[in-house]
């Protein structure tokens, strides 16, 4: 008889916003190379159906000759990807100590503070818990969370080189798995304890509870201070067991899922499989007679060998290479695991028949579920998921490859950061060789050499052509000596990430001052707010920007978008007020536009500063006349009746709208958004480290492609 896994009714109930919950978040112990840090981002492999364990293939950001590849070898066509340090974003602690994530049927009653077992200050974490179906993950000491900035060079790769990578599981791994299997970690939470636990029984649905105790643990060994008290057996894990105190325990993780057609034709393929099973660290085995679940899992366990002392795991690890028969009767059939990618998936070969490969992120169906477009139990049931992402998502084919793509209005209001992905879509994802020192994931670079304007450059030139008086500045004169680098910065005011990407910028070209090179800067402009969804029919109210991004996000998602701009913002040095304003930003722009054109970068920089700390620093109203009077007055752009009569005309209006529709035209949904010498986009927040690097290579660069030069299979020309 066919059963579910313990991470399949796991996976069902804890899946969020947050990611994906894995049953077994320790490394595993025959990865010696992986054991320190744990699963790493780039990682291509499995979610194991019988024990919940991510079976890694090959990791795309390790080079080929790296001693875990040694091993594994490597798929045809590798080639990794390049990450330091700035091109992952980390949250420390996005996840507090004590937080607890369930499924929607548990209910955390409170904890309980009072000492146990003459353990003075043991916490314990109680809950109620209904229908037959739950699950439950606690975070002790919280969770670390990581994610790569651009995941794009993942998931170009994925559309490149899907087939050959199920072709090395099989052929050369030797893995017996179904076609809709593979899983490309882009993002994690990493852990430094845990506990979990997942119930199922048909049988009965009257509601019990439980509790988890938090007690002092034995060097390390969270086993020994925490423990599970329930009045109905369930299965539960504690870790972890190895006493190393390193947060490398990925209980959560994120990125895309790739199916192939064959995964569609025919009954599914099932997994038969033979990875070792976790240790399970329950103490109430023989309590637990009546859980139908713990049952056939133990009996799986009993047929690997796991036991719980140490002693036996090493006997076990040691004889099994004596194994010469393994008789599969004892195990009973697995059923896939759940997961809402594979569902996407399915339906996405269903309804492009053209299409050979379907590829599903997680944001996909998580950003549906942050911004309560998606309820959880809609989340479990295949037609009601399907329903909400046809809604809200087109299906794309490029190369035989189909994947989803907003179809407006999920990702417009807040600056682009951590996994979300601008749509850009036209834009080519190359790895410049000329620029190879620049993370991959930073910049993207347009071949100059094709015979149709690339989309940057149509950008540049739509946007430098409405109209004239609004295309050059007229900065400061500088040596004709000098390399020339125009840079564009598309941004909004009401953004912190965008004042932030300012400051940021600024201090990269003051760290650029000795190169030979001169710069012209120019802001332009971006709406992020659409003023029809502000309640402004009344003029005394006012719309906050926490409550705001809470009401669009969720408060999940909000409370990390937030925390992260207020951690960068004081990296950058800048001081943010708890609060702003969310308001238009036309009028602003305007002022901005004028402030170049008669002043050039210098005059729109000092205009630009003065409105960013107005409104992200001290709370004003930037769309209020009398502020942006001021504004102008303070920076020495109008008087006051010049600026006042300004505001109240239409000059430049045109103009600003113009530039803000042909930005958003191209693809560009997100803030901010740099184009450096009109062939190099830098989206999001990055590191002043990132400009540097990009600024001093184009500084030995000639501006225009010199003759005999030569075209790279990255797609730039060289000399």
């Amino acid at each position: 008889m066919a059963v579910r896994s313990p991470q399949d009714i796991y996976a069902r109930q804890v899946s969020s916003s947050r990611g994906y919950p894995m049953w077994t978040p320790e490394p595993s112990s025959q990865l010696l190379s992986y054991r320190p840090e744990g699963l790493r981002i780039g990682d291509v492999g499995v979610v194991v159906p019988e024990n919940g364990n991510f079976d890694i293939f090959f990791n795309l950001c390790l080079p080929k000759d790296h001693r875990f590849h040694q091993v594994t070898g490597v798929p045809e066509g590798f080639n990794p990807i390049e990450l330091n340090d700035a091109d992952i974003e980390t949250i420390p602690n996005a996840e507090g100590a004590g937080q607890v994530l369930t499924g929607p049927s548990v209910t955390r009653v409170e904890s309980d503070r009072e000492p146990r077992n003459g353990q003075s200050g043991a916490t314990g974490y109680k809950f109620n818990l209904s229908s037959n179906e739950g699950g439950i993950l606690i975070l002790p000491e919280g969770a670390d969370r990581h994610d790569v900035r651009d995941p794009r060079p993942f998931f170009e790769q994925a559309c490149r080189h899907a087939a050959a990578w199920y072709h090395f599981a099989e052929e050369h791994l030797g893995r017996i798995i179904s076609h809709d299997a593979i899983y490309v970690i882009t993002g994690i939470h990493k852990a430094r304890s845990w506990s979990l636990a997942g119930y199922q029984n048909e049988q009965r649905s009257d509601d019990f509870s439980a509790q988890f105790i938090v007690g002092a643990s034995e060097g390390g060994n969270m086993a020994a201070g925490y423990r599970w008290q329930t009045t109905r057996s369930m299965d539960w894990r504690i870790g972890p067991f190895d006493g190393l105190g390193i947060p490398n325990q990925a209980v959560l993780i994120r990125g895309f899922k790739i199916a192939l057609r064959s995964a569609v034709q025919g009954v599914p393929q099932r997994w038969v499989s033979f990875h070792p099973s976790p240790p399970s660290l329950r103490s109430n085995r023989r309590d637990s007679g009546d859980s139908w679940l713990g049952n056939v899992w133990r009996g799986i366990s009993r047929t690997i060998g796991v036991s719980n002392d140490g002693a036996d795991r090493s006997a076990v690890l040691a004889s099994r290479e004596n194994v010469v028969r393994i008789e599969i009767s004892r195990i009973p059939e697995i059923l896939p695991v759940f997961h809402p990618s594979d569902v996407i998936n399915q339906y996405i070969l269903q309804r492009e028949p053209s299409a050979k490969v379907a590829i599903t992120r997680d944001s996909d169906w998580g950003s549906l579920l942050d911004k309560s477009l998606l309820k959880h139990e809609e989340l479990l049931q295949d037609e009601l998921l399907v329903k909400a992402v046809s809604e809200r998502y087109n299906i794309v084919v490029r190369g035989g490859v189909a994947y989803l793509e907003s179809k407006g209005g999920l990702d417009t209001c807040v600056a682009t950061t951590g996994d979300a992905t601008p749509t850009m879509q036209s834009v080519q994802l190359t790895h410049p060789e000329s620029l190879s020192i620049v993370s991959e994931s930073s910049y993207r670079c347009i071949d100059s050499t094709d015979s149709e304007s690339t989309p940057a450059e149509s950008l540049s030139a739509n946007l430098q052509s409405i109209p004239s008086k609004f295309a050059t500045g007229t900065g400061p004169a500088s040596p004709e000596s000098l390399r020339p680098i125009k840079i564009i910065v598309i941004s909004d005011y009401i953004c912190g990430f965008c004042y932030i990407c300012d400051k940021i910028l600024r201090d990269a070209i003051e760290a650029c001052r000795g190169l030979p090179v001169r710069f012209d800067v120019e802001f332009r402009p971006f709406t992020l707010v659409d003023l029809s969804a502000l309640p402004v029919a009344n003029p005394n109210t006012v719309v906050y920007r926490n409550a705001y991004v809470t009401k669009k996000f969720g408060n999940e998602q909000a409370e990390m978008k937030l925390k992260a701009m207020n951690e960068f913002g004081v990296k950058a040095g800048l001081t943010l007020a708890e609060d702003s304003i969310v308001c238009g930003t036309i009028q602003a722009h305007r002022l901005s536009a004028k402030a170049y054109k008669d002043g050039g970068q210098v005059l729109q920089d000092k205009f630009n500063e003065f409105i960013f700390d107005a409104c992200l620093a001290k709370m004003a109203n930037i769309s209020d006349e009398d502020v942006l009077v001021d504004a102008a007055v303070n920076t020495g752009l109008m008087n006051k009746e010049q600026a006042t009569e300004f505001l109240r005309s239409t000059e430049y209006l045109d103009c600003v709208e113009t530039m803000n529709e042909a930005a958003k035209a191209k693809g560009i949904n997100g803030v901010p958004f740099v184009i450096i010498d009109g062939k190099w986009a830098v989206n999001g927040l990055q590191p002043k480290e990132c400009f540097v690097q990009i600024f001093r290579k184009l500084s030995h660069l000639p501006t225009s492609t010199a003759p005999g030069t030569t075209k790279t299979e990255q797609g730039v020309e060289v000399q």
